[in-house]
């Protein structure tokens, strides 16, 4: 198979052909890419016919967004015409397609990558067919969380706390970040663990801190106060947590949610039981704005707030 490759140095040839690609839209069009800029995404809908149904899968971390490369406010201009915005915290693929015609490659969905900004990057992308990023896609969409408004309000409010970091590619984990709940039982150690070192902890505890950690990827230099922040902003982006968080949209008893994630995780239910007491701990101690506790009688009870 020859593949046509669009280079770019300081021109807007690749812009051009991404804008081509969402003009061409009749039915869907699909953007795929970690940092997407508000500017873009305004210039592309432009250019998408009214009717087609639009896809943008991305991720959102504070510490990208503090350093500008992001824009969580593209939600809203998604939203405003019927399409919807996926968030997956370990993507680094960038592919762009409608039903007739895919582009894989470097290039972002920002000025620099686009050839929109001067100084702009040097990028390329390259036409594909469809089967290339087929199970690519199936994947993203059964791993990934919707936005909505609030988990856009929490990680710009992380992002307004930090100073502008560099952006990083998440490390390579074990674990699948779409299965990840978390493993260290008493979460107020993760911050020691973060800032102090893992050993500072017993055996066991230092053991799921670093694997929390891990999944996590946090910046390094964070205060307490931001870091819970952080912690709070990747939680809501975390599938299985957010499969959690769906479920408590009706006041729950420990036990009934004990049942639901050995259910769901195939877990046994002292295993179940353990893993949501530290799941609920997780919740009320990074999330507390956003999950309430009361205990009638024998049974812990917890909901959304706002949900009752």
């Amino acid at each position: 198979m020859q593949l046509r490759f669009l280079e770019i140095v300081n021109n807007e040839n690749l812009g051009r052909e991404v804008t081509q690609l969402a003009e061409g839209a009749a039915i869907e069009l699909v953007l795929c890419a970690p940092f997407i800029k508000l500017h873009v995404i305004e210039r592309l809908m432009k250019s998408t016919k009214e009717g087609v149904c639009v896809a943008v899968i991305t991720r959102w971390r504070p510490e990208e967004i503090a350093a500008g490369v992001s824009d969580p406010e593209i939600l809203s201009v998604i939203e405003d015409r019927g399409g919807k915005v996926l968030l997956h915290d370990r993507l680094h693929a960038k592919f762009y397609r409608n039903e007739a015609k895919v582009l894989v490659g470097s290039a972002n969905l920002t000025g620099a990558a686009l050839g929109w900004s001067n100084p702009s990057n040097v990028e390329l992308l390259t036409s594909v067919s469809a089967e290339v990023v087929a199970d690519l896609e199936c994947r993203l969409q059964a791993e990934s969380v919707r936005a909505t408004p609030q988990i856009a309000t929490a990680v710009s409010e992380a992002a307004a706390q930090l100073k502008p970091l560099s952006a990083a590619v998440a490390p390579a984990v074990g674990e699948a970040w779409a299965e990840w709940l978390p493993r260290l039982r008493q979460p107020s150690d993760l911050f020691t663990a973060y800032s102090l070192g893992a050993e500072r902890l017993s055996t066991a505890s230092a053991s799921a801190a670093k694997m929390d950690l891990a999944m996590l990827d946090l910046p390094p230099g964070l205060d307490r106060q931001t870091f819970t922040l952080i912690v709070g902003s990747r939680l809501l982006q975390a599938p299985s947590v957010m499969a959690v968080d769906e479920y408590l949209l009706t006041p729950r008893r420990f036990g009934a949610v004990v049942d639901w994630i050995a259910r769901r995780h195939s877990l046994d239910r002292d295993c179940a039981s353990n893993t949501w007491q530290t799941l609920m701990r997780w919740l009320l101690e990074f999330l507390p704005d956003r999950y309430g506790r009361n205990v009638p009688g024998h049974s812990e009870i917890i909901d959304r707030k706002g949900s009752r």
